[in-house]
C-alpha cells in the first residue's frame, strides 16, 4: 500500500492521473478508495446467459462450450458490500457469513472459508 504523502505527491504532479495508485489498490472497489469507504466483493452465483446467434460472438460462445465441456454458458456475478471508512472488519463478517450461507465459494478453483 502507498503512503499518504505519496498519494499526495502524484495528485499533486503536473500533468499525472490524479488517481493512479489509488487505482492499483482494487479494481472492483477502486471507487470506494477514493471516497474514503470501505468495501468488499463477494460472489453470488452463476448466471446463464444465452450461447445464440449467428454472429461472432455467438460463435465464439459455441467454440468455448464445446471445447471446455461445458453444458450450458453461464457468467459468474458478484456483490459488493459498501461500508463507511474502517468497517472492513464488520463488512469481512458480513461477506463471511454470506459466503457461508450460501455455500458459495470464491476463486477460479472455489476455494472455501476456513
Amino acid at each position: 500500500h502507498y503512503t499518504i504523502e505519496e498519494i499526495l505527491s502524484q495528485e499533486e504532479a503536473p500533468g499525472k492521473v490524479s488517481w493512479g495508485y489509488n487505482a492499483n489498490l482494487g479494481r472492483f472497489t477502486n471507487f470506494v478508495n477514493l471516497m474514503d469507504m470501505a468495501g468488499i466483493a463477494v460472489p453470488s452465483g452463476l448466471l446463464p446467459c444465452s450461447a445464440d446467434g449467428s454472429d461472432e460472438a455467438g460463435e465464439a460462445r459455441r467454440a468455448h462450450l464445446a471445447e471446455t465441456g461445458a453444458t450450458a454458458p453461464v457468467l459468474p456475478f458478484g456483490i459488493t458490500l459498501l461500508g463507511a471508512a474502517w468497517t472492513d472488519e464488520y463488512l469481512w463478517g458480513v461477506a463471511e457469513q454470506y459466503c457461508r450461507a450460501t455455500g458459495l465459494k470464491c476463486g477460479r478453483v472455489g476455494h472455501g472459508l476456513a
